[in-house]
Parts: structure tokens; sequence; C-alpha cells
């Protein structure tokens, strides 16, 4: 067996203690989503930031960053439940490798942790594959229709749908009709 030079012996001291921390790090992460949801939900933080937004910017975190330590941890969360029911062990996973369940109710996570693990382990690919089938059955892909142009003498309306009409099934003609009824408001104001 070969000996570390003294040099060496300090750079894996270093070294290591990087790899314990990052260990640590990804553990800590699932009890930090776990606290963000906690102090969001009840407006912990009113009495040191007036949004939270503020409050993230404390923790050099964007919204954006701190939703997915929320989802990371709810998902973890899943694959701990799943583990406590089948009696099997998980391997430690990152928050990358469960970042699919995002968005999925908690029952669908679980069924998906199931139905990776079933393929002969738990892996990353396994978790990106069996959500991605659950999130395939749950929802279609929203279809944003062409915005209507109607030429008409003197001008040209232009009728554009949004998001959120289309989800609700709007039509071009009530849409038409909601414009009318509401210039006819404004005229009368």
């Amino acid at each position: 067996m070969a000996t570390l030079s003294s040099e060496e012996k300090r750079e894996f001291v270093k070294l290591d203690e990087a790899v314990g921390m990052g260990a640590k790090a990804a553990k800590v992460l699932l009890t930090a989503g776990a606290a963000l949801v906690r102090i969001r939900d009840a407006q912990l933080y009113r009495d040191v930031a007036s949004t939270w937004e503020k409050y993230l910017g404390r923790h050099d975190l964007t919204a954006r960053r701190a939703n997915q330590m929320i989802a990371a941890s709810a998902a973890l969360e899943a694959v701990e439940a799943v583990a406590k029911e089948t009696g099997t062990t998980v391997p430690d996973l990152t928050e990358r490798a469960v970042r699919p369940l995002a968005g999925l109710p908690i029952e669908e996570a679980k069924a998906a942790i199931r139905e990776a693990s079933a393929d002969g382990g738990l892996s990353p690919r396994s978790i990106a594959k069996a959500a991605g089938n659950r999130k395939a059955k749950g929802a279609k892909k929203m279809q944003m229709p062409r915005p209507v142009r109607l030429k008409l003498p003197g001008g040209i309306v232009v009728i554009e749908v949004n998001r959120k009409g289309v989800a609700s099934g709007v039509t071009v003609e009530a849409l038409l009709a909601s414009a009318l009824e509401a210039l006819r408001r404004q005229a009368a104001a």
C-alpha cells in the first residue's frame, strides 16, 4: 500500500472535508425546503422582511430556487414514505434527481417512485422516466390558438386568446361579445 506525502495528506484532508460538507448539504437542503414551506405558508418572515422575495434575498435565494428546494423536499418526503411502506432501502438522492416528481400530487409521486424502483433500482433516470409517464397521462399540453385578425372598413380588430382563456374554453365569439359590452359600458360612463 502506497503512503501519501505530507502535502498529499493535507490535500486529501481538505478534499475529504469538502466531500463531507457536500454530503451534509444535500441532507440539509431537504430540511431547508421543509422550513421554507412553513415560513412561507405562515408568513413567519414578517418581522424580518416585508415580502417573501425580500426574505429570500436575505439568503441570496431567488423565488425560483426556493420553489425548487420546496418541491425537492416534498418529493423526497414521498420517496421516504414509499421506502417505509415497502420496507426498501432508498439510496441518497439529490434534489436534481427528484426534480421530475415536482408538481405531481403526492399519490402520483409515490406511484412514480414505486414504478421507478420496480425496474431494478431507483436512479435519477428511472425516476425521470416514471414521472414523465405520469405527467404525460395527467395533462395534455395546452394549444394556443393563433390570433384572429378581422379586417373591417376603417380598421383591423385583433383578438388574441390568452392561456387562461384557452384553459376555460372561451371562444372568439364570446370574447367579441364581451369586448362590445365593455365598449358600450365605457361609452355610457
